[in-house]
C-alpha cells in the first residue's frame, strides 16, 4: 500500500495482524479516501501445502475475518 499522509493519519490506529490491508482499505473508503489500483512487477512467495502452510493461511483468515467482522 502507498498512502498519503492524510490518509495514514485517518487510518490509525491500524488493525493488526493479517488483517490490516483490508482493514485500512474499508476504514479509509468510508471516510471518503478514494483508492486506486496500480500494476506492479512482483512476485509472490508460495508458502506449500504441508502443515505449517496451512495454518499460515488460516491465520490470515482468521485476522481478514476479524477485520470485516467489526467493520460490519
Amino acid at each position: 500500500r502507498c498512502l498519503t499522509r492524510a490518509a495514514f493519519e485517518a487510518a490509525r490506529p491500524l488493525a493488526g495482524g493479517f488483517g490490516v490491508e483490508t482493514a485500512l482499505t474499508i476504514d479509509l473508503v468510508r471516510k471518503g479516501f478514494r483508492v486506486r489500483e496500480v500494476e506492479v512487477e512482483m512476485s509472490h512467495r508460495a508458502t506449500g501445502t504441508d502443515w505449517k502452510a496451512q495454518l499460515h493461511r488460516a491465520k490470515q483468515f482468521r485476522d481478514v475475518a476479524w477485520a470485516l467482522l467489526v467493520r460490519g
